[in-house]
Order: structure tokens, then C-alpha cells, then sequence
């Protein structure tokens, strides 16, 4: 005990000559940093609440940080936290967004600024399953009526605002990656489509921005998505019951009420999600003030889904039990091409013009 006591005094005082020293290096090759900016969720959320304050409209802003930060699988999934605004969920993901209560076909949805259409077949509900979370700077969603927003926004209008190459200095990259495993063998899939049951989950997420010239006017930014999900489930559907059991059925058409008929719908459904695409943007900002870019953005999900079912009836000829296989594939692509030009010459006045 005493010889590592009289050891400590002699180690302090090495360690206190060697950090004299190093701090002479030092100071002889050091670089003076101008000015330092943290940006953290306090910063981010102090941005929304004043960008809510000066806007005339009822609105309601989403930042990155806060999209990021919850384990979202698509944007309408990510935007169902702010106050008004509801999902709509085909299974497990949510898939259509509405706006003050009102049905999703009343809700009007853009991708910056640009106005998207619907991949759905009977309906003008927007489709936002092939959109990730993770390619949205922010969210700007408007619940009231003002001469700047289009007509068919009954509900609402959702502004998806991409991220920009000038958001950054300089280089810039980020990027998620996600893995799993689904297993199941309860329902099965495979040889339809796919050549497994059990298999993993991706999901990769990347955006990379870069400004160039002689003043930095140029920027360009990229950004990649792929997702690979598979789900399962098991499904019961009583369409009809009887309302006690008996060793003779009451026949289907008998007069004596619906409610007396039996028919049971079993079904499982093997489904493998895949979602790609990604953005492209180019931009040119050759004064403060005036920027004009153009950029590509294209989203797909591509949906195999099989659909198992076994139908129970107390019925003969087209009434009665049955036993079918379908398969349903299908892509849902999202694809909007843009030409845009902002010029805000000072805080009260702004001139933009978009051709999508």
C-alpha cells in the first residue's frame, strides 16, 4: 500500500510534463474555428414552433429529426403524430392520410410543391406506402382554406419537402440500414413468387449532397431506398353465423332471416413487400435569394401477395363451401419529374414558378 502511495505523486507529475509538452505541439500547429452550430431535436423543434407562429394559415410543420427518430416504415405512418391528422392502415403500415377527420380521397398531397397523383384504381385516396420516412426533410401540413392552396384540398394539402444541397455547406451524407427475419411456416408461400417462407427484412436508406463551383452555386443530391418485407398473416371473417348450433343447418334462402345462415371465411396471406426508387435533384443558387433547379423523384412498391381461403357455407350450387387460390401482384409507383424556381427577393415578397 505504501510503495503505490510514493508511486502516485511521481505518475501525476509525469503525466503533467507530458501534457506541458504535447500542449507546446499543439499549440504551435492550431487551427482557430470561426464559429461552432449544434443543431439538436431542441433546435429543430423551436424551428417548427416559429415557422407555425409566422404562417397566416393553420398549419403544422414536421421536421427530419422527428421523422427520423421514430421506426416509421413509410411517411404516412411517420405524419399520423401531428394533431389533425389521421392514417389510414392497409394491414399493418398506414397507407392513406386524412386531414381534419375527413376522408382521405379530400386529402390533396404534393411533393415539393409539386402535385402528386394517385396509384390506387378507384379512388383519388393518395397512395404514400412507396415513400420512406427517411427521404423527407419536412412536412407541411395546411388545414385551412387560403387563396394559395389548391381548390380540390378539402381536407387539406401535404407538402412533402425533399432535402437540398444547400441545407449543407459543403459534402454531406447520411444513411440507415435495418435487418431481420421473418419466420413462418404456418402459411405458406413459397414457389409463388418467392423461393422461400422464412426470410430476412432490409431496409436501406442513403442520401449524399455535394455543392460545387467557385462559390459553392452548384449542388446536386442523390438519395437511395430499398426495402424488402415479408409478411404473413391468418385471417377469420365470419360472414354469417347461426345463432345455435343444430345437427340440421337452416338451408341458405330460407325466409327465416340472414342471421340464420352459417358462413365462415378462413384465409392466410403470405405477402412479400419490396420498395425501391430514390431522387435526384440539381440545383443552382447564383444569388441569395434566387435558386432554380430541376429533379426527379421515382418510389415503387411492389406488392406479392397470395391469398389462401377456405369458405364454409350451409349452401348447394354458387352458395355452396368452396375452397380458392388467387394471386395478387401489383405496383404502385410514384414518379414526379420538376422544374422549379424561387426568387424571394425580401421577407415580404416571394415569386415561385413550378412546371411538374
Amino acid at each position: 500500500m505504501k510503495s503505490s502511495l510514493r508511486a502516485m505523486p511521481v505518475l501525476m507529475g509525469s503525466s503533467m510534463v507530458l501534457s506541458a509538452v504535447a500542449g507546446q505541439a499543439l499549440a504551435q500547429d492550431v487551427t482557430t474555428i470561426e464559429e461552432v452550430v449544434v443543431v439538436g431535436y431542441r433546435a429543430q423543434n423551436a424551428q417548427a414552433i416559429q415557422a407555425r407562429r409566422q404562417d397566416e394559415r393553420i398549419a403544422d410543420y414536421l421536421a427530419a429529426d422527428d421523422i427520423g427518430s421514430q421506426p416509421d416504415y413509410n411517411i404516412s405512418d411517420a405524419i399520423r403524430r401531428l394533431p389533425g391528422v389521421q392514417t389510414v392502415f392497409d394491414e399493418d403500415e398506414g397507407k392513406f392520410v386524412a386531414i381534419r377527420g375527413l376522408n382521405p380521397s379530400y386529402t390533396l398531397g404534393a411533393f415539393d410543391g409539386a402535385t402528386l397523383a394517385t396509384s390506387e384504381r378507384s379512388n383519388r385516396q393518395l397512395n404514400m406506402e412507396a415513400i420512406p420516412s427517411g427521404a423527407i426533410r419536412q412536412v407541411v401540413v395546411t388545414k385551412s382554406r387560403t387563396p394559395d392552396v389548391d381548390g380540390n384540398a378539402i381536407g387539406g394539402t401535404l407538402n412533402l419537402i425533399t432535402r437540398s444541397p444547400f441545407d449543407a455547406r459543403g459534402f454531406y451524407l447520411a444513411g440507415t440500414a435495418s435487418g431481420g427475419i421473418s419466420s413462418d411456416t404456418v402459411v405458406p408461400g413459397e414457389g409463388f413468387g418467392r423461393d422461400y417462407d422464412d426470410a430476412p427484412n432490409w431496409r436501406l436508406d442513403a442520401t449524399m449532397s455535394q455543392r460545387f463551383g467557385s462559390s459553392g452555386e452548384f449542388g446536386v443530391l442523390f438519395g437511395l431506398n430499398y426495402l424488402q418485407r415479408n409478411r404473413d398473416q391468418e385471417r377469420l371473417l365470419p360472414q354469417q353465423v347461426q345463432p345455435s348450433i343444430s345437427a340440421t343447418p337452416t338451408p341458405v334462402g330460407t325466409p327465416a332471416a340472414a342471421g340464420s345462415q352459417t358462413d365462415l371465411l378462413w384465409s392466410t396471406y403470405p405477402n412479400t413487400i419490396e420498395r425501391l426508387g430514390g431522387i435526384l435533384k440539381l440545383e443552382w443558387e447564383p444569388m441569395t435569394g434566387l435558386r432554380a433547379g430541376v429533379s426527379f423523384v421515382h418510389y415503387v412498391q411492389n406488392d406479392n401477395e397470395l391469398r389462401h381461403s377456405q369458405r364454409l357455407r350451409n349452401g348447394t350450387g354458387g352458395s355452396a363451401s368452396f375452397v380458392r387460390f388467387n394471386d395478387f401482384p401489383l405496383d404502385k409507383p410514384t414518379t414526379v419529374g420538376q422544374v422549379f424556381i424561387d426568387w424571394t427577393p425580401d421577407e415580404d415578397q416571394t415569386l415561385a414558378f413550378r412546371a411538374s
